[in-house]
């Protein structure tokens, strides 16, 4: 049982098997503070006074009561001098529905009428807030294990009250969704990978993730351009872009599991015109890439060239592919075109 804004509550934790769990593996934090009389003497006089400057003090001169039975404002609390707290401030704010306590002949009364201060563990519409952690260090026989746990609460004299806790384990899968398309050359991809535990469950906000390419000789190059490195609902993406066509993996680790995800980046076969010449075409420019390319496919790809003739220079000599109604020219063949080589296109 805990005091906590002028309430008695108490609580228990059941795991799966609905044995009873210890506060040493989830902790309760209850909120604390509530409303709060603060106060000093007015000088001269000794009578408390509200710092807030609330004037509406009263001395009650009955002959006993409790605060229930004298006051039911709901949302303003009432605030109660009580000589046996520790001073200087030594107000007591009490408010409707807090455990009911006595007031006797004397007794300095106020509303706090400003100045009213909560938890900041109360929602918006002043409701309290009750956060369980639970105790990530734990290992071996005191680690929790994932499942569904309840956590009931009760205040004084009130019924209990129930809310089951889904608690996730450590990773034990790692999944990806499916890519919509092989990518293209220097086409920029999304990665996304959901990581679960043993029941299924996402796995906690906030669990490391590590990203990397695995590039076998020969095959796609791939450059990784922003990544999540925790996850939020057990996912994380990465973003990736590829400088060379063909097979490779990006890999992901969470906890002790690995996954490889296949990439296969396609060669781009086809370009617009404006990839193909710095000045336009038909006439002389410079190939700015994908490379490298081969002829035929450029020509074929692009509407309105019948030829290209690359510049080579070891021996310096041109190498020309072109059609002629459909029909290889004589003395054509193909060939791969690398950027920053120098071309004409008719």
């Amino acid at each position: 049982a805990v005091r906590a804004a002028n309430r008695t509550y108490s609580y228990r934790i059941t795991d799966p098997d609905g044995k009873r769990v210890a506060s040493s593996k989830i902790a309760v934090q209850w909120p604390i503070g509530g409303p709060t009389c603060a106060a000093t003497i007015a000088a001269g006089t000794g009578r408390p006074v509200l710092a807030d400057g609330s004037p509406l003090l009263s001395t009650y001169t009955g002959t006993g009561t409790t605060a229930q039975a004298l006051y039911d404002v709901e949302g303003v609390p009432l605030c109660i001098w009580d000589p046996s707290l520790p001073g200087p401030n030594r107000w007591r704010a009490w408010e409707t529905g807090d455990d009911d306590i006595t007031i006797t002949t004397g007794t300095i009364l106020a509303l706090m009428t400003r100045g009213l201060t909560r938890s900041p563990m109360l929602t918006a519409d002043n409701q309290p807030q009750i956060r369980l952690n639970v105790n990530a260090a734990a290992t071996g026989a005191t680690a929790l294990a994932s499942g569904e746990y309840t956590l009931e609460v009760r205040q004084a004299g009130l019924p209990w009250a129930s809310r089951a806790i889904r608690l996730a384990g450590i990773p034990a899968e790692i999944s990806f969704a499916a890519l919509d398309d092989a990518p293209a050359l220097n086409e920029r991809f999304t990665i996304t990978a959901t990581v679960s535990d043993a029941d299924g469950n996402p796995v906690p906000n906030g669990t490391a993730i590590a990203w990397s390419a695995v590039q076998p000789s020969g095959g796609a190059t791939l450059v990784r351009l922003g990544a999540d490195l925790t996850t939020t609902d057990g996912e994380a993406t990465s973003t990736w872009q590829a400088a060379t066509p063909g097979n490779a993996w990006v890999q992901v680790v969470s906890g002790t599991q690995r996954e490889l995800q296949p990439v296969m980046i396609a060669e781009q076969t086809t370009a617009p015109v404006a990839l193909l010449s710095r000045g336009g075409a038909p006439g002389f420019g410079v190939w700015l890439g994908p490379g490298p390319i081969q002829a035929s496919d450029l020509v074929a790809g692009v509407e309105g060239v019948n030829g290209i003739s690359v510049l080579r220079t070891q021996p310096t000599r041109w190498l020309t592919y072109a059609v002629d109604n459909g029909q290889l020219r004589p003395n054509s063949l193909d060939f791969p075109i690398h950027p920053n080589d120098i071309y004409w296109l008719e």
